[in-house]
């Protein structure tokens, strides 16, 4: 067995099961790992207030990755103790390619979601295409707001990250093609029906690689949970990275180790084998 200090893992698809609960077995074994002094890291695509209070509010959970890594949230100081924004003349580049789209358009900044009114509206009524589980998140975790391009341009909220959401599958290519031609951003499919922008360090495995840095833990202390696209850096960063046996079949090929699926407890099952040692 490793000598683990620090373990993250994805929400979605991970620690979460497909109803989105995290299980009392899991739960028991986290606090064990809590209780031994490793370090416990739920690392996201969502900002810090739209984390589900079952895993956030938990006492074990100090830091939480957002963002897909743009921003490790201190929970006890709620406070930022890491980041890397997308710039803000690449922001208003987004801006530009976005209007007048049919799209929704989301920024997170400072640990919350703002989506345009227009597209919100759009998504949760018009578009077919978007599953019922993706609108109650949107209904729960995202303000809607009729100004959000007058927010960004007006250099008072750091861009976390950009989400863009689509009725029409061709629009959502033509769009993904513009801006994988600028160069400066970090495109990850969140869903078949979104994309996910990010500056091109911003991403989980980077930032897990500076928070360890910040407590003075080597990469190979360190364990990462994943299934989807934008989990591959955080498994490639880390000294262990295990794929859910649910994951997409990339995400288990980047992996060190695969466990069971989310709803089989699967990121349960790797602690206690390979750093509680339990049987």
């Amino acid at each position: 067995m490793k000598m683990i200090r620090l373990i993250a893992f994805d929400l979605d698809d991970t620690l979460l099961t497909s109803d989105k609960l995290v299980t009392d077995h899991t739960k028991a074994v986290l606090q064990e790992a809590a209780d031994r002094g490793i370090i416990l890291m739920p690392a996201t695509g969502r900002p810090f207030y739209a984390v589900p209070e079952p895993v956030k509010g938990r006492p074990m959970v100090r830091y939480l990755l957002t963002s897909n890594g743009a921003a490790i949230w201190d929970k006890e100081a709620e406070a930022v103790v890491c980041s890397d924004y997308i710039p803000y003349e690449t922001a208003c580049r987004v801006l530009d390619l976005a209007e007048g789209a049919d799209v929704l358009t989301e920024f997170y900044s400072m640990g919350r979601s703002y989506a345009c009114k227009n597209g919100y509206e759009r998504a949760l009524h018009d578009w077919q295409r978007i599953p019922e589980s993706f609108k109650r998140d949107l209904v729960r975790y995202r303000q809607p707001v009729d100004d959000l391009e007058a927010r960004i341009r007006s250099g008072k909220y750091p861009v976390e990250k950009f989400r863009l959401t689509f009725g029409d599958p061709a629009l959502q290519e033509e769009v993904t093609e513009a801006l994988m031609a600028m160069g400066s951003l970090k495109i990850v499919h969140g869903a078949s029906y979104n994309i996910e922008l990010n500056t091109l360090t911003g991403n989980k495995g980077q930032a897990l690689k500076d928070f360890a840095g910040l407590k003075g833990i080597g990469m190979d202390a360190v364990m990462a949970f994943g299934d989807s696209e934008n989990d591959l850096t955080m498994l490639a960063a880390a000294g262990t990275g295990v794929a859910m046996g649910n994951a997409l079949p990339e995400v288990k090929a980047a992996a060190d180790m695969l466990t069971l699926t989310n709803d089989e407890d699967g990121v349960a099952a790797a602690i206690e084998k390979h750093v509680l040692g339990n049987n």
